[in-house]
């Protein structure tokens, strides 16, 4: 259970990190350049270009998709962990079952008893 809880926890920062990436940029689109307004100590609109815009939307692009990636093999990890579980526990509760509908071996009468000492090849019957 603590590393479902932990793959819980990984499952929420993976997609609150794409959620704030995308609240961020646009659309995980870097634009070349960015209007700078009330930055202190510019009291006008500046002009800031980004160094390497292309490298880093290629960047983020990759980290985008290699999160998402994980993002879908911890989801399928973690239904695999429940799936299993359910099944452990459906097996075990079917067994549990079985035995308590099992009949004893032990015999009701002392015809059983006589019945059992003798050869198995004769034919002996309980007549009650």
């Amino acid at each position: 259970w603590t590393y479902l809880l932990s793959l819980f926890f990984k499952l929420i920062i993976e997609i609150l990190f794409l959620y704030l990436l995308h609240k961020m940029w646009d659309s995980f689109d870097l634009p070349r350049l960015v209007k700078c307004s009330n930055v202190d100590p510019c009291p006008n609109t500046v002009d800031c270009y980004i160094a390497r815009p292309t490298e880093k939307r290629v960047f983020t692009y990759f980290m985008v998709g290699a999160s998402s990636i994980c993002i879908v093999l911890t989801v399928c990890e973690i239904f695999y962990l429940i799936f299993k579980r359910v099944v452990r526990s459906a097996r075990k509760w079917k067994k549990s079952t079985k035995r308590s509908v099992s009949y004893s071996k032990t015999p009701t009468c002392q015809c059983h008893l006589k019945a059992e000492e003798k050869d198995d090849k004769s034919q002996t019957r309980c007549v009650a």
